[in-house]
């Protein structure tokens, strides 16, 4: 429980999450708001473009390099030779999965509110 509110950390957590969300769904609705929200999205395209390379990676391929535009946008060369057609969905799977993958990382890396940082 925590000592200032009275509510456990799940509900504050839960909490934030849902305040995060509708913020963000808000800041969409304004022209201005992209601008807030550009960081964001030029992180999710990262974590999209390497969730592509990554795959290709685990499946044996090559990751060769990776492209981002000022448009929010992104391109993953690579190469995969495992699996055939397989491994081609796979590592196509894998652009969606990297930025689902990363947020749940994230989320479970914050799980404790205090973190120790030397003595």
């Amino acid at each position: 429980m925590s000592k200032l509110t009275g509510l456990s950390s799940s509900k504050i957590g839960l909490t934030w999450l849902i305040v995060a969300a509708i913020v963000t769904i808000i800041l969409w609705q304004f022209p201005w708001g992209s601008y807030i929200l550009y960081p964001f999205s030029i992180l999710a395209t990262w974590f999209h473009e390497m969730g592509h390379g990554l795959t290709a990676i685990l499946l044996g391929g090559n990751f060769y390099k990776l492209l981002m535009f000022p448009d929010g946008s992104g391109i993953a060369y690579n190469s995969v030779s495992f699996g055939g057609r397989i491994g081609r969905a796979l590592v196509v799977m894998g652009g969606p999965m990297g930025p689902a993958f990363a947020g749940g990382l994230l989320i479970l890396s914050s799980r404790r509110y205090n973190i120790s940082l030397g003595a």
